[in-house]
């Protein structure tokens, strides 16, 4: 959660302004799997991994590749997101 500042002019606090949104998007309920950093400054990165199984073996070194690809770190995300399906049951559970 956010910390709050209080306005001097209103009771209510005041939500600081998020940063520049740097999102990691993550997909395994298909047949492939894949992870991307996306950026508002341009930077856009994605790496798959084109199978029917295995997903939950290769998401996280899909994303760690693409975080490193894209010169950040997890620290540096303000969003995740992923996939909903529909797909297999194990490919909705990694996502």
């Amino acid at each position: 959660m956010r910390d709050r500042e209080m306005n001097e002019t209103s009771p209510h606090p005041v939500i600081p302004a998020s940063p520049t949104p740097v999102i990691l998007a993550i997909e395994s309920s298909a047949d492939k799997a894949s992870a991307a950093v996306i950026a508002a400054d341009g930077v856009a990165v994605q790496h798959q991994h084109s199978a029917r199984h295995g997903h939950a073996a290769q998401i996280t070194e899909l994303a760690r590749a693409a975080l490193a690809e894209a010169g950040i770190t997890a620290d540096d995300l303000t969003h995740v997101a992923a996939g909903r399906g529909p797909g297999s049951f194990t490919g909705i559970r990694v996502a």
